[in-house]
């Protein structure tokens, strides 16, 4: 589970735009769907 959502987080940070602290975005966006899922 955790495999899978750290795929999907790279996935749509890669596919955003580069835009100013987009990785920063991307990686909160990613913690928060983790405590969403855990």
């Amino acid at each position: 589970m955790i495999r899978v959502a750290t795929g999907m987080s790279v996935a749509m940070t890669i596919a955003w735009p580069p835009a100013s602290g987009g990785a920063v975005v991307g990686a909160r966006l990613g913690a928060a769907r983790r405590r969403g899922l855990r």
